[in-house]
């Protein structure tokens, strides 16, 4: 006799429908998507979306304030006062590993972003004013912190060093496709997100102290 794996937990319509969400909100915005998407989608009857979200509005919401306290805690976690060099080093490597991982993981989700980021929607401001926001202004803070304990150069400005990064990490995510069908390597390649997050490091490690 032997032992056969746990088959996974089915998923509640909850979930079903926050997967389905981010997938039609991904590729027809929130203006194309209708109610009846998402819910043929997720394979439910349309009104378990009022049910459980109160609305399309109230659903578009919850697919971004879920990411967006993710990437919060992350930088909360990893981007502590760093009281070293090499643990300045260690900490952005683990926060730049854990981005691209989650953008792996919400490719949805990061298409939303993108476009939100864009459109400047009036029902996801306060998210990020209230989120995203406080994730940007801890990076800003890591590399404050860095530059007070000396750690990096004293020109080394904190604002521009997160605007550079958060660049080229949203830059090498919308590219992926792309550099995936000319290089035939992309951030699904371990090897790939390595030299991606090594070059960055890189850059800003050429800002220490010597």
């Amino acid at each position: 006799m032997t032992l056969q794996e746990n088959p996974p937990p089915a998923l509640s319509t909850k979930e079903s429908l926050l997967i389905a969400a981010k997938r039609i909100f991904a590729h027809k915005g929130f203006d194309g998507a209708t109610v009846k998407d998402i819910a043929d989608e997720a394979g439910v009857n349309v009104s378990l979306v009022s049910y459980h979200f109160n609305g399309k509005e109230n659903l578009f919401r919850a697919c971004i304030q879920a990411y967006g306290e993710n990437r919060l805690e992350a930088a909360e976690n990893f981007l502590k006062s760093p009281q070293s060099t090499e643990d300045f080093r260690v900490r952005l490597t683990l926060y730049l590993e854990d981005y691209l991982l989650s953008a792996i993981r919400e490719q949805d989700t990061m298409m939303i972003m993108h476009r939100e980021c864009m459109s400047s929607n009036p029902l996801t401001e306060d998210l990020f004013e209230g989120v995203f926001m406080k994730s940007l202004y801890k990076m800003i803070e890591f590399f404050s912190e860095a530059r007070d304990r000396k750690i990096l150069r004293p020109e080394m400005d904190p604002h521009y060093l997160v605007m550079v990064i958060k660049g080229a990490l949203i830059h090498a995510i919308q590219m992926d496709e792309m550099h995936e069908q000319i290089f035939k390597t992309g951030l699904k390649d371990a090897s790939h997100r390595e030299k991606l997050v090594s070059t960055l490091i890189g850059l800003v490690m050429g800002g220490t102290q010597k």
